[in-house]
This record gives C-alpha cells, sequence and structure tokens, in this order.
C-alpha cells in the first residue's frame, strides 16, 4: 500500500517535533510504501502558505478551484488518479484546525483516498470515527477561538493600562524590567531630521534621497524605504504617545484570515512617561499639518480639493465612478498602498459588482503615458486612415464605367436565370403532394431572396457608376485632410493637465484595463 504521511509543527515548535512524528508514523507502517509531505512554521487555521498539504491534495486526485484571486477550496480532479492509497498524520489538529477541512474529507472520499489519524485511532473510511473526529475538529476550533479571545482580552487589558508593546522601534532601545523606550542618540537624530524635512514640504521619497545625499542609512546601510519613513513619521510614540489597539484579526479560521488596520477612533492613545519623546508633540502637529496638504497628484507639495481623476474613472461594468482608498494590510505604511476601487463594489459588495481594484500609481502611470504618446497614437491612427484611403482610391480609379456595365449585365443575366428556376417551380408547385409543396415552398424562398440579393447589387453598381468621379474626389479630399492635420500636429508631450481636459472617461474593465473616451 502507498501511503502519504503528512506532519506539521507550528511556529513555537522545535524542529526535533517533525522528525518525532515522522519517526513515529514510520514505525507504524513499516512495509508499506510512504511518501511525506510536510509543513513547518505554519498555522493549522488555514490552508494558504501550506505548501506541502497543497501537494498532497493534488497528489490525492484533487484540484485547487478558485473563488476569487487567493481563495480556492479542492474538488475531485476526474482527469487524475491519485497516486497513494491513504494519508497519515498524528492528529485532527495537525492536518487542519479549520472545519473547511470537512469539504475536503468528502472530496477524497470521491477518490478513494481517506485519513487516519494516529493519536485517536480514527479514519474517516468509518462513519462512526468521522462523526468522532468532526466532533474533534468543532472543539479544536472552539479551542483555538477561545485562546483567540483570551489573547484579544490580554492585549486590549495591556493596551488600557499603558503597556509598551513594540520592542524594536528605531530611535529607541526597548528596557524590558521597566516596560520603557530609552533614546539612542544617534538614531534620534536621523528621526528628528525626518520630521524636520517632512516639515519643510519634502514628500517620504525626497526625504529618502536627502537622507542618503547627507550619508544617513538606516541599519542595513541602504537608503530608508518611503514606506518606512511614512510609518516613523505617523507614530505618535516619538512624541512620547502609546498608541494601540490599531491592527485586529479578521476572519481568523478562514481562507480570508488577515490582519487590518482599525478605525483611528478606536486606537488607544496615551501619554506615556515611560517613553522618552524624541520630538515634541508639536513638531509631530507640525509634520502631520504638511502632510494633509500633500494631497496633490504623487505628493508634490501643492493643495486641491480633488484630484483630477475625480469623477472621470469610469467602471466599465457597472457605469459607476472608482474613488480612491488605502491599504490597511499589517506591515503597510499609513496610506502607502492608495488604490482605486468601483463605488457599487465598495458600498454592495463583489457580489453587484466585481470589477477589480486599481493602484493608484498603476492609473498615474497610465495616465503618463498618454501624455507622452498623445500625438504620437493621433499619428499612428491618421497614418493608418491614410493607408486605408489611398487603397480605395487606388481601387475606385481602377473602375470604368464599362467595367461596371458589364458587371450589371452579368447580374441581370442571373437575375433572368432565376426567375425561370421560380417559374418552373411555381408551375409544379400545385399539381405536387403536400410533402413536396413544403420541399418547393422553401426553394421558391431561397431563390425570391436571391433575386432580391442581385437587385441591391444592382443598385450599389448603378449608385457607383453615376458617382464614380464624386467618390474619388471626396477620397482624395480626405487623404489631403490627413496629410494636413499630420503636418500641423505638434510633436511636444502633453502636461498632465492639458491631457486630462481633453480627457472624458477612462473606463476600467476587469484586468485593469483602459478604455479612453476624449471630450
Amino acid at each position: 500500500m502507498k501511503i502519504a504521511l503528512y506532519v506539521r509543527v507550528s511556529t513555537e515548535e522545535q524542529e526535533s517535533s517533525l522528525i518525532n512524528q515522522k519517526e513515529y508514523i514510520k514505525s507504524l507502517y513499516p512495509d508499506d510504501e510512504i511518501i511525506v509531505y510536510q509543513d513547518f512554521g505554519i498555522s493549522g487555521t488555514k490552508i494558504t502558505g501550506r505548501d506541502s498539504f497543497i501537494q498532497m491534495m493534488i497528489d490525492a486526485g484533487l484540484k485547487q478551484h478558485f473563488i476569487t484571486k487567493k481563495k480556492f477550496i479542492f474538488v475531485a480532479d476526474e482527469n487524475k488518479d491519485p497516486i497513494f492509497d491513504k494519508i497519515v498524520t498524528k492528529s485532527v489538529t495537525r492536518f487542519a484546525r479549520n472545519t473547511d477541512i470537512l469539504a475536503i474529507w468528502k472530496e477524497l472520499e470521491q477518490k478513494g483516498v481517506y485519513v487516519h489519524f494516529t493519536d485517536i485511532n480514527k479514519d474517516t473510511s468509518s462513519k462512526t470515527d468521522s462523526f468522532v473526529l468532526n466532533l474533534s475538529l468543532t472543539l479544536g476550533q472552539e479551542e483555538s477561538a477561545n485562546i483567540s479571545e483570551r489573547t484579544k482580552f490580554g492585549n486590549m487589558a495591556t493596551a488600557k493600562a499603558n503597556k509598551i508593546r513594540n520592542n524594536s522601534l528605531y530611535g529607541y532601545t526597548f528596557i524590558r524590567e521597566s516596560n520603557s523606550l530609552i533614546i539612542k542618540e544617534d538614531e534620534a537624530d536621523v528621526v528628528r531630521r525626518m520630521f524636520e524635512l517632512c516639515i519643510q514640504g519634502n514628500g517620504y521619497v525626497k526625504i529618502s534621497e536627502i537622507l542618503a545625499s547627507e550619508g544617513i542609512f538606516n541599519n542595513d546601510g541602504q537608503p530608508f524605504a518611503m514606506s518606512t519613513i511614512k510609518n516613523m513619521i505617523h507614530n505618535k510614540k516619538y512624541a512620547g504617545f502609546n498608541v494601540r489597539n490599531q491592527w485586529q484579526s479578521k476572519n481568523l479560521f478562514s481562507e480570508n484570515h488577515t490582519n487590518v488596520r482599525t478605525k483611528k477612533e478606536n486606537w488607544i492613545i496615551q501619554k506615556n512617561d515611560r517613553i522618552e519623546p524624541i520630538i515634541s508633540e508639536e513638531t509631530w502637529n507640525l509634520a502631520h499639518e504638511q502632510i494633509n496638504k500633500r494631497l496633490l497628484h504623487q505628493n508634490t507639495g501643492g493643495t486641491t480639493e480633488k484630484r483630477d481623476t475625480q469623477g472621470k474613472l469610469i467602471c466599465n461594468c457597472c457605469g459607476k465612478s472608482f474613488y480612491i482608498c488605502h491599504s490597511r494590510k499589517k506591515g503597510s505604511a499609513i496610506n502607502s498602498h492608495p488604490y482605486y476601487i468601483c463605488a457599487t463594489k465598495k458600498k454592495e459588495g463583489k457580489s453587484v459588482c466585481d470589477n477589480d481594484n486599481i493602484k493608484l500609481n498603476k492609473v498615474d502611470l497610465f495616465i503618463d503615458n498618454l501624455c507622452k504618446n498623445y500625438y504620437k497614437n493621433i499619428r499612428l491612427s491618421n497614418k493608418a486612415r491614410l493607408v486605408k484611403l489611398q487603397y480605395e482610391l487606388k481601387q475606385a480609379k481602377t473602375k470604368s464605367v464599362v467595367d461596371i456595365n458589364k458587371q450589371i449585365d452579368d447580374i441581370m443575366a442571373n437575375i433572368v436565370k432565376i426567375e425561370e428556376q421560380l417559374s418552373k417551380l411555381i408551375d409544379n408547385f400545385l399539381e405536387c403532394s403536400d410533402v413536396m409543396k413544403k420541399v418547393i415552398d422553401k426553394k421558391i424562398k431561397v431563390l425570391e431572396a436571391s433575386i432580391e440579393q442581385n437587385n441591391n447589387e444592382l443598385l450599389k453598381l448603378e449608385r457607383t457608376k453615376n458617382n464614380i468621379n464624386s467618390d474619388k474626389l471626396e477620397i482624395e479630399n480626405k487623404i489631403k485632410e490627413i496629410k494636413n492635420e499630420l503636418k500641423a500636429l505638434d510633436t511636444a508631450e502633453l502636461t498632465r493637465d492639458q491631457l486630462m481636459d481633453k480627457v472624458k472617461f477612462i473606463k476600467i474593465d476587469k484586468g485593469n484595463k483602459f478604455i479612453v473616451e476624449y471630450c
């Protein structure tokens, strides 16, 4: 028998635990061929990221069916047979802590693959065992949920008690015994310089460039990243405040499990005497007054009440406008990943409009390319039209009244021939059986349609013969207009303001595809 051995240890466990699991389970099946799948340091509350588990499911004859770009379920693959007969693992919690795993067991059952759990000696092939396993899985999930709730309660309690959690903040040394942050003067000078440059009106990228030009780099000897500078300037600890409850765990027991930034009104911000302030509260406020003014495209320093794209970015799926949002994903700088989202999708969800979000910098790059290539695109379009018209003119010049008359005569002769066939069919129609009448009726309709088509062709040819010279003149005039436009086109780039004045709408389709409509 071929057996798949699955072993997993969580982050807090040692690699020796992984080895022990493998050795123990192998000892239970000394005479069987064993294929080992192992994941290390991965939580059992979700499947995403557990590469070996995913591969084991594929080898078991299942396939991933994606519901969204990231979320997927496993379904039986009709075109693939499993490479093993059974999956063996230590416990239900090693396999997974998510009740979605019940659906996987059903799919595995379709492929004739069952799962055996050695700690309780239960197997999904047994109905009695399956009931116990379902109960065990539910209890395991409940246990994780209780741990999560206790952790959240503890975090909230320590937050309200003004306990400091960040022990690796640039500019400080964390003293665990006293739960305090002590200034590191060399790094604190860099922090002060960042706030100074921000107050002077410099953007985050510019701050990084200035620091690098002054020989100031991060601890890895690299220029400070824009996201790092943003996080630092938005961190009120530098002014002596402790900020907690900024992040919240969402969808713990699902593939959508993530940490998101909470609303600012839910943050717990308290002055803390155990945090030595590197800057004054006034300095922090001045820096953020400057940041609030920097709302113009690409944060170039001016102010504006609205973006130049407002009302011009349209969802090609539902027709509503796109508007800007900011990423709340953990690890991202505040406002460091702005993106556009369809108003319908934001308000009513993906079930109503499932158009893709699009990053702000991707829209800006598209507009920049339009500026650079606006005249170039018009020239290319006009040149294509010119080639087409020149071909049409050449065709028009080769036509003569004699040739057209010959085509008319040929069509007239064809019409006469068809009419003769039609007359014979009509004569025979009255003498036929009902069955034959139906057959003849169909042929009559085909011939009548053919006569109509030939008559339409005759009308076109008559018009061409009467207007042969005027058609040539019309084409020649169009060619002349296009050539004049090509000579008159400015070769310089448009500014963004000039381009946006010409743009009526930029429609955004799925896959971040753009469709431009000019005024």
